[in-house]
């Protein structure tokens, strides 16, 4: 009885050995995790804590971060989607546009311009992070693809 409780020890030690080395090999081997904080390395003019303004450019174009609490809001219509690395990490670039109502017009007031107009359906890109949503305006008067480029480069990851 002594002997096959031994071997059954035995076997049961060789077994769980066999099951950790596998779970390390697994690990070894498992993509990057996500990371748990981001940060933009950009001039911060206004910071709540869960909302956050930054001049890139020292312009009046603003790139807005949402944190926390204020995730998950609503940027209009979902135009085009697509994924872009960030310091090796894939995150969703997704446009957007919002249609907003112009100020109804008063008794004799010209019609507002295409351009004037356009002003009334802003687009906008929204990179999700695991812990932000960074808004970079494009149209109009907005951020052009190559500021964009620069903007994401300008944002550092903590695993």
């Amino acid at each position: 009885m002594l002997r096959t409780m031994s071997s059954r020890w035995f076997l049961l030690m060789v077994l769980g050995w066999l099951a950790a080395a596998g779970n390390v090999q697994a690990q070894a081997n498992a993509p990057k995790s996500a990371p748990a904080h981001s940060r933009l390395n950009l001039k911060c003019t206004a910071d709540t804590g869960t909302f956050a303004r930054y001049v890139p450019f020292g312009d009046q174009r603003e790139v807005i971060v949402r944190r926390g609490t204020e995730l998950g809001f609503n940027y209009g219509l979902e135009q085009s989607r697509r994924m872009v690395t960030v310091k090796g990490h894939q995150f969703p670039l997704v446009r957007s546009i919002a249609i907003l109502s112009p100020p109804p017009m008063r008794k004799g007031q010209a019609p507002m311009s295409p351009q004037a107009a356009k002003n009334y359906q802003p687009e906008s890109e929204v990179l999700y992070l695991p812990d932000a949503e960074v808004l970079i305006r494009r149209e109009p008067s907005g951020f052009s693809s190559a500021e964009v480029e620069k903007i994401l480069a300008a944002i550092s990851l903590v695993e």
